[in-house]
């Protein structure tokens, strides 16, 4: 986990998510094709890409039926520094997690 994956991943979405509401499945589509591959938010320690979504504080989400949308929050502290700390606070929180989520590393079965 790379402060550098994280910074790329972070603007690549920022560059698909405006101020108009969303489907998260359609950015998540758009992320792929321009990209040329899915949201490594397993690899960013997060189980689903709407919980990545969510914890990077950049987006307002809301439910409309079943469906997630999700738009660009106005940012006026949009500098590099804050998204710089934010990126690294994350990657504090995820690191944090899966330590605590080790256990005793007894298998169970």
């Amino acid at each position: 986990m790379s402060f550098e994956l994280f910074n790329n991943v972070m603007l690549a979405l920022r560059a698909l998510v405006t101020h108009v509401p969303s489907s998260i499945i359609n950015v998540l589509r758009k992320y792929k094709k321009t990209q040329g591959f899915l949201l490594p938010h397993r690899r960013l320690g997060f189980a689903t890409p709407e919980e990545f979504i969510r914890a990077t504080g950049e987006y307002n989400m809301s439910k409309r039926g079943n469906e997630v949308f999700i738009s660009a929050k106005f940012d006026e502290d949009a500098t590099k520094q804050t998204r710089e700390k934010r990126i690294r606070e994350l990657m504090l929180r995820q690191s944090l997690i899966k330590f605590a989520n080790r256990g005793t590393g007894r298998r169970r079965g």
